[in-house]
């Protein structure tokens, strides 16, 4: 997969998108099919995950900074994974629930500790 990603920054958003429309969708696949899979993703489809990825895509794309040391696909990626990951953690309320739980249980033990 990481021959097909582009070596440089595209020039504006619509090549963009064309540039990394099959490695968002080949990456949305595998994502989904890991958390269908863990059970994690019964509340979020595969094109609400796509769209995700696209919105991280063009985050990284506006705040990519060239005089940094990075290369833009390094950095691109990243922003994609973490989009992706971060939509299904919003997504699903079972997650955020026991999340929630588990925070204000622990916060009352170390209250009550001191």
């Amino acid at each position: 997969m990481s021959s097909n990603i582009p070596t440089t920054k595209p020039r504006n958003e619509e090549e963009l998108i064309e540039l990394y429309q099959p490695i968002v969708t080949n990456m949305a696949k595998t994502i989904h099919r890991k958390k269908l899979y863990a059970g994690h993703a019964s509340n979020i489809g595969l094109e609400d995950i796509k769209q995700e990825m696209f919105i991280g895509l063009i985050k990284a794309f506006r705040r990519f900074d060239p005089n940094k040391e990075t290369l833009f696909k390094t950095f691109a990626i990243n922003y994609i994974e973490y989009s992706a990951h971060n939509g299904i953690r919003r997504s699903d309320t079972k997650l955020d629930t026991i999340r929630k739980t588990d925070y204000g249980f622990y916060k009352k033990i170390i209250i009550s500790r001191e």
